[in-house]
């Protein structure tokens, strides 16, 4: 029952999160420093995922793909906090 309630629910409480958002009264500088914050956490993450891979016995390229697959995992935790 939960999960039908919330396959209905949750676009719509998605939709009103963004439709409260104004961009003309955000301030600048705070809007740089969640970009600031983005940008190091993706950066983390994907230093983190390269080290995970190390033990595997992956090429770079391997290596790389896997950094980037968890890319939007990130992207999405951050943008749902803004």
């Amino acid at each position: 029952m939960f999960y039908v309630v919330w396959a209905v629910f949750q676009p719509i409480l998605f939709g009103l999160i963004g439709s409260e958002v104004d961009i003309f009264v955000l301030d600048p500088a705070v809007v740089g420093f969640g970009v600031l914050s983005l940008l190091v956490a993706l950066f983390g993450r994907i230093v983190v995922s390269i080290f995970i891979a190390y033990g595997a016995n992956f090429t770079w390229k391997e290596k790389a793909f896997v950094a980037f697959a968890w890319f939007p995992k990130a992207t999405v935790q951050v943008s749902t906090y803004l």
